[in-house]
């Protein structure tokens, strides 16, 4: 329902009165629009004021994601200074390949056995887990970085000290087989 306001008008001129139609405003149960705003002012201030309260008491109460970030330097020790050329070489297959071992399963599945997570494979905590990980070799020199997200700190410093506790435990048995 609109209300025409109706807006009268004196011409000086010829002293004459004029009756014009000023506009249509939208009326709500016999009031405009605005004076409904106007009238409930305080409720939409308070129910701002609620509203923002309730979602910055909400958002205290997710808990934050920490990064934990390891990093372990890779050295191959040659014995004579003619070696030096093919100690290159060999470092560079040898963090391709230690890479490969961090990002398989099997590591993190017996590092994570190691601290008491009984997690199959193929189980959506462990994939989870592996999701959160990430491995990368820093590309000046021998340094492999996990990276890793989890919302305990100290949960996920133990997971990413034991995979290199693991990938260690490893290479000291391949060194003894050889």
């Amino acid at each position: 329902m609109t209300n025409k306001i109706w807006h009268t008008s004196v011409c000086k001129k010829r002293n004459q009165l004029r009756l014009m139609i000023k506009s249509e405003v939208p009326v709500v149960q016999g009031k405009s629009v605005s004076r409904v705003i106007y009238e409930q002012i305080y409720f939409l201030v308070f129910f701002s004021f609620i509203i923002f309260f309730l979602s910055f008491f909400l958002i205290n109460k997710i808990p934050p994601i920490y990064g934990v970030k390891g990093s372990i330097k890779l050295e191959k020790r040659g014995r004579t200074i003619e070696s030096l050329d093919l100690l290159k070489e060999e470092t560079g297959a040898l963090i391709g390949n230690t890479v490969q071992k961090l990002k398989s399963n099997t590591l993190l599945h017996e590092a994570l056995l190691r601290l008491n997570y009984n997690y199959l494979i193929n189980s959506p905590e462990f994939i989870k887990i592996k999701e959160k990980m990430s491995i990368r070799s820093l590309s000046p020199g021998s340094v492999i970085e996990i990276n890793f997200s989890h919302r305990h700190p100290e949960q996920a410093a133990e997971i990413v000290n034991t995979m290199f506790q693991v990938l260690m435990d490893q290479n000291i048995m391949e060194r003894e087989t050889e």
